[in-house]
């Protein structure tokens, strides 16, 4: 009887969760920057094939070059793929963005690629680390 009793409290708890949050999503996150420019990524994990994905990358020197970033996805295979590059050009400006990554195979991890820009030379970049999906 006492079991069924806590089975009750904690499934009650549950439902009161899931109607406060909407969804049992997993979220995290993860950064990364040079001098110059900085991103991060706040990560919605659906599912073990898909994620919603926050992003903003940052200018944060008055120096003429620019900020760019990109997100990358690991599959089940261990395979990468990068996807487009996002900019942010003057000193102190953010641009944000909001899409997802869907992978058939099973999305395993996602990380970013910050890099300062000037014209078209990269000139320095830097990597967040992986932010692992919890389904998997």
């Amino acid at each position: 009887m006492k079991l069924a009793r806590v089975s009750v409290v904690f499934a009650g708890a549950m439902a009161l969760y899931l109607t406060m949050t909407g969804t049992a999503s997993a979220a995290s996150g993860t950064d990364a920057g040079v001098p110059g420019a900085w991103g991060k990524i706040e990560v919605d994990w659906d599912t073990a094939r898909r994620a919603g994905i926050e992003l903003t990358v940052k200018d944060t020197a008055a120096d003429g070059a620019h900020a760019e970033m990109r997100v990358a996805s690991r599959d089940a295979q261990g395979d990468t793929v990068w996807y487009s590059w996002r900019a942010a050009s003057g000193n102190g400006v953010t641009v944000g963005d909001s899409t997802y990554a869907s992978v058939s195979d099973g999305l395993v991890g996602l990380r970013i690629q910050v890099c300062r820009v000037d014209k078209d030379t990269i000139e320095d970049c830097a990597y967040s680390d992986w932010v692992m999906n919890p389904y998997w």
